[in-house]
């Protein structure tokens, strides 16, 4: 059971803003920006992941128009390890993205679960992850937030990247109401808090710290302040992988060290 807040719309009004094309199951998750609910499409009779923009975010118009233009751009990717969408849009000042429903687990809950991942698996899932974000970066689309949560693994074990493009807005939305960055900062590439420009490498860089926590089972920068790991992320060396993982493969490891450098000229740059 999830918890609801005053701002939450109740069932009926959530059906009838998304127009009686789709029936709302259960609530799913809530995060800072939006509220999750699987959900039937009518018509086709099939699941579906419904997101219900936050009510705050939904009375600032600028973000709305970033929103739905960010969404609308990601709802244009189609690839195997992407999440597709299939709607967006607004009724009766709700704001909604109807989404392919993945009866699975995120990375996240599986990293947790599992710590360490071996290492044929976690080089399975982060080639999958890098060719969605090839085909993306290839599109103009940048994810802006790749971290294990933003990754379901489907029955068969197969990574599917989410959130595509809405990440922009979301950090966008909590600076202006907060002044700070939204969301954990543990996958954050430097250049975003020192407010430079963020491109495809920075996806790559994200992916790499995923990649070392897969790895080695730890995050390469950890500290109980947020504002701690960012410093880390801009001034500190992560430990060799090799001091941490004595049999990996010297390539792979320098590969993922490649993933994680500061400046982004020294990283991969597909």
């Amino acid at each position: 059971t999830v918890a609801r807040d005053n701002n939450t719309p109740n069932t009926i009004d959530l059906e009838k803003a998304l127009e009686s094309k789709y029936r709302i199951i259960t609530r799913i998750g809530s995060g800072g920006f939006a509220d999750v609910y699987l959900g039937e499409q009518l018509l086709l009779s099939r699941k579906v992941a419904i997101k219900i923009l936050h009510a705050h975010y939904a009375r600032q118009a600028d973000l709305l128009k970033r929103f739905e233009r960010e969404a609308r751009s990601a709802a244009s990717l189609s690839h195997p390890n992407i999440i597709d969408i299939y709607d967006v849009g607004e009724s009766q000042g709700i704001h909604y993205i109807v989404m392919k429903f993945i009866d699975g687990e995120t990375l996240n809950q599986r990293m947790h679960r599992e710590g360490i991942l071996p290492v044929p698996v976690s080089i399975h899932i982060i080639r999958q992850l890098a060719e969605a974000l090839d085909y993306a970066h290839t599109n103009n689309v940048i994810h802006r937030d790749i971290k294990p949560a933003n990754v379901m693994l489907d029955p068969y074990g197969r990574p599917m990247l989410m959130d595509f493009g809405v990440a922009r807005v979301q950090v966008e939305g909590n600076l202006t109401k907060t002044g700070t960055v939204l969301g954990t900062p543990h996958y954050l590439p430097p250049e975003q808090p020192l407010g430079k420009p963020v491109d495809a490498r920075s996806d790559i860089y994200s992916l790499g710290i995923m990649f070392y926590e897969m790895l080695s089972g730890h995050l390469p920068f950890h500290d109980e302040n947020g504002v701690g790991v960012l410093f880390k992320h801009i001034n500190e060396p992560p430990q060799p992988l090799n001091t941490m993982v004595t049999d990996i493969n010297p390539d792979l490891a320098a590969l993922c060290h490649r993933m994680i450098e500061k400046d982004p000229v020294k990283r991969p740059q597909s």
